[in-house]
């Protein structure tokens, strides 16, 4: 990392650099290599803090090259191409559902960093493509198997009749109720919530 310029130092910077357009396609490209590298270096770790970030950096960054590949490949001919930025936004999305497989967070978080709503179409199908090939290549997120690495299996296959029909009313319920009296002065109603850990009191 001491090598690197100091704006692949900070993972918000760098992806800021990469969504306005001011990179070259060698600070993406070495933007991307470094941040794989990187993540790898997270994952084996075993913990699962240094793989968002830099999974919405490195999205970024393929999408930029694949914006700019895409430019400098069909503007010769008078072809309509789409903006690199588009591509590194949309691949943010797409990249952070293929390690997280969640499609509609990718959506919202590029979408909330924007507010764009000319996005919203290429990250759907950004996402919801990533999605598919990624479950189809290898089932389960990058936290899932971390989880599994440490011994951790969810089982997320709900019962057969369904979570809610074996649900009772007794197993959601507070248990215990406090009341307070109808004429119990405002004061007293405050010190009553603030030493009691109900959230609503019965009167």
């Amino acid at each position: 990392m001491a090598f690197l310029p100091l704006a692949f130092r900070d993972n918000t910077g760098l992806r800021e650099i990469l969504i306005t357009g001011e990179a070259s396609w060698s600070m993406a490209a070495i933007a991307f290599v470094s941040q794989f590298i990187l993540i790898l270096v997270a994952y084996g770790s075993g913990v699962p803090g240094g793989l968002f970030a830099p999974a919405l950096t490195l999205g970024a960054a393929l999408g930029y090259l694949v914006g700019m590949g895409e430019h400098s490949l069909l503007l010769p001919f008078g072809i309509a191409t789409g903006l690199p930025i588009t591509y590194a936004l949309a691949g943010m999305g797409a990249f952070f559902t293929a390690v997280a497989r969640v499609p509609i967070t990718g959506i919202i978080i590029v979408f909330e960093m924007t507010t764009d709503f000319n996005l919203v179409l290429p990250l759907m199908i950004g996402c919801a493509t990533s999605y598919l090939v990624a479950e189809k290549l290898a089932p389960g997120s990058l936290y899932d198997k971390l989880l599994a690495w440490n011994g951790i299996t969810i089982e997320k296959a709900p019962p057969a009749g369904g979570i809610m029909t074996n649900l009772t009313a007794k197993d959601v319920m507070q248990q215990q109720v406090e009341t307070l009296d109808t004429e119990m002065p405002l004061d007293e109603v405050i010190q009553a919530f603030a030493r009691s850990i109900i959230a609503a009191f019965q009167w």
